[in-house]
Order: C-alpha cells, then sequence, then structure tokens
C-alpha cells in the first residue's frame, strides 16, 4: 500500500510542479 500512495503522492506533485510551471510561464 505505500508504493501505492506513494505513486500517488508522486503524480500530484509532478502535477502540481507542472502546473505552477505553466502559470509561472503565463
Amino acid at each position: 500500500w505505500r508504493r501505492l500512495a506513494t505513486v500517488e503522492e508522486r503524480k500530484k506533485i509532478v502535477a502540481s510542479s507542472h502546473a505552477l510551471m505553466t502559470m509561472t510561464q503565463l
């Protein structure tokens, strides 16, 4: 279960980072 949670957390972090970068570019 820990691995699944880690994967989900990483996905969320990546999505957040991508969103921040996109907003920064705008």
